[in-house]
């Protein structure tokens, strides 16, 4: 069991930036196969007061490369922008934070820009995301006047409802799938760890001669065994594997959980169902090397305990019967 046995090498964004839906990953495509960004109408005034242009670029470089890592070929990220109602700072913030996403590679196939009404912020728009701006000219640029012209570069069922669509997204139950998982992440990195030093201490404990005597030997079997229990509860295999069985279990059934349920069919939920089989595989497989482990460490030492007791038991027995 390794450290890419999963396909979250780091943790998700902060709570403050998942929460704010002022940008999304809502598991939607455009007619280019590009996983979409939004920027809703809704929460846009964060973009400027709650979250940095980092913190934004950060979040789409995450899921994009959480997106790739199943792809052959690496994809780019295509962004809906809807500005109809954008404040000053908000088209500013959104434009930079653009050309920031394509400062070190190019990352952005299309941007699908729903026009400002306000005549200063179009103006504003149009000279941030220039031709002659750095690498602007990298993605193209779609500018719409009106929502319903963004089905014609988007399927609407890849579009939510406050964009023209169908697509059922509920931005609650996708913060709550997310961090559910990558907290079982967070705890599998844990393990991988620490399993390396567990097995390295079983190892060294199977090298221990065992005594020579019944009460030596078995003062050395039950002190033992209590360092492997111990050994097991803090490596924490046993736990880890109770809690990627009940992860799994949603998977397969989501509608018994109301975020699952609201996920399930997404290409996300599809991936994250994927690769949890694939860790349930190794965590089983974890669990019975260590066993396997101790069981040799220690064979000789119960076998020569269980002889020690028979002959302890033929012998009173002996007594028994010439009493």
């Amino acid at each position: 069991m390794s450290r890419h046995a999963t396909d979250f090498h780091e943790s998700v964004p902060a709570d403050h930036v998942l929460n704010s839906a002022a940008v999304l990953f809502p598991g939607a495509f455009d007619q280019h196969g590009c996983p979409l960004i939004v920027f809703p109408a809704d929460e846009q005034a964060k973009l400027s007061s709650e979250l940095s242009q980092a913190e934004v670029v950060d979040f789409i470089n995450y899921f994009l490369r959480l997106h790739n890592k199943k792809q052959e070929k690496e994809s780019l990220v295509s962004v809906v922008a809807d500005l109809r109602h954008a404040s000053l700072p908000t088209t500013r913030v959104v434009s930079e934070t653009l050309l920031l996403l394509e400062r070190h590679k190019r990352t952005v196939h299309s941007v699908y820009i729903i026009q400002p009404k306000k005549k200063d912020a179009v103006k504003l728009l149009l000279k941030l995301l220039a031709p002659s701006k750095s690498l602007s000219a990298c993605f193209k640029k779609v500018l719409l006047k009106e929502i319903p012209e963004l089905s014609n570069y988007i399927d609407r069922s890849q579009l939510t409802a406050s964009l023209g669509g169908y697509l059922v997204y509920c931005h609650q139950s996708w913060v709550a799938f997310i961090k559910e998982i990558d907290e079982f992440v967070q705890e599998f990195l844990s393990v991988v760890q620490r399993l390396p030093s567990c097995i390295c201490t079983l190892q060294a404990l199977s090298r221990q001669p065992p005594p020579s005597t019944f009460s030596e030997l078995r003062h050395f079997c039950s002190t033992n065994e209590a360092k492997f229990q111990q050994l097991r509860r803090e490596l924490g295999l046993d736990e880890l594997l109770t809690r990627c069985e009940s992860v799994v279990e949603k998977l397969r059934y989501p509608e018994r959980e109301p975020c699952y349920q609201a996920m399930a069919g997404t290409a996300l939920f599809t991936r994250t169902a994927f690769d949890m089989l694939q860790n349930h595989c190794r965590i089983t497989a974890a669990v019975e090397k260590v066993e396997l482990l101790w069981q040799q460490a220690f064979s000789k030492a119960r076998l020569q305990l269980q002889v020690f007791q028979l002959r302890e038991d033929a012998l009173q027995a002996s007594l028994c019967f010439k009493l």
